[in-house]
């Protein structure tokens, strides 16, 4: 009658924001942290596993505000849920999702700032900003991922390439054609030992 609570679509119920505080205010600690962690489970469960795929969006979508609640920013959910901005064309949520993405993993004890996924956060990050429109921005952030990345994986793992490759076109779109022809140039002789002319 005061629509605290109303069925919707599917088998689903509606439960209006005051009634989710009040319950969850009034439930002991353990309870809480025991629902939270379902939640979590249920909705990583519910995620993609290819969010580049059009078919996938629009559970995405209904998906995304559950994800942002319950799941940890260091879980592959999140990191699909992310993926899916950037791919459905939300390049500036997808482009602020994983500057929140990098901070966590650069911040946490379990990563650190040389760890693998922090630098691939911070790599999607830099990326979805040039894909925002902001090529100077995304220019910047590589220029500063670079030498992090080559410390941690090496001059010439794939994923430093990547991103020398990632600054070069980035420089360019920059409006520094000269750097970028120059960066490229560099990169050449490199990808062709590592991965033959």
């Amino acid at each position: 009658r005061f629509s605290l609570v109303t069925p919707a679509a599917g088998g689903a119920v509606l439960v209006h924001r005051l009634v989710q505080a009040v319950t969850v205010d009034q439930m002991p600690e353990d309870a809480a942290r025991a629902w939270r962690a379902a939640a979590a489970l249920l909705v990583e469960a519910a995620v993609p596993g290819d969010t580049r795929l059009p078919v996938t969006w629009p559970a995405c979508a209904a998906l995304l505000p559950h994800a942002r609640s319950v799941l940890d920013m260091t879980s592959g959910g999140i990191w699909q849920i992310a993926l899916y901005l950037g791919f459905s064309g939300s390049y500036p949520a997808a482009r602020d999702l994983f500057e929140l993405i990098a901070g966590v993993h650069e911040r946490s004890d379990g990563y650190g700032p040389g760890h693998r996924d922090t630098l691939a956060a911070r790599n999607q990050f830099a990326r979805w900003t040039g894909m925002a429109g902001d090529a100077a921005g995304a220019r910047d952030q590589f220029a500063a991922l670079l030498p992090v990345t080559q410390e941690s994986l090496g001059a010439e793992h794939p994923d430093t390439l990547a991103a020398r490759a990632d600054l070069a076109g980035l420089t360019g779109k920059a409006g520094d054609a000269a750097a970028a022809r120059d960066g490229y140039a560099a990169l050449v002789p490199v990808r062709e030992k590592v991965s033959g002319a």
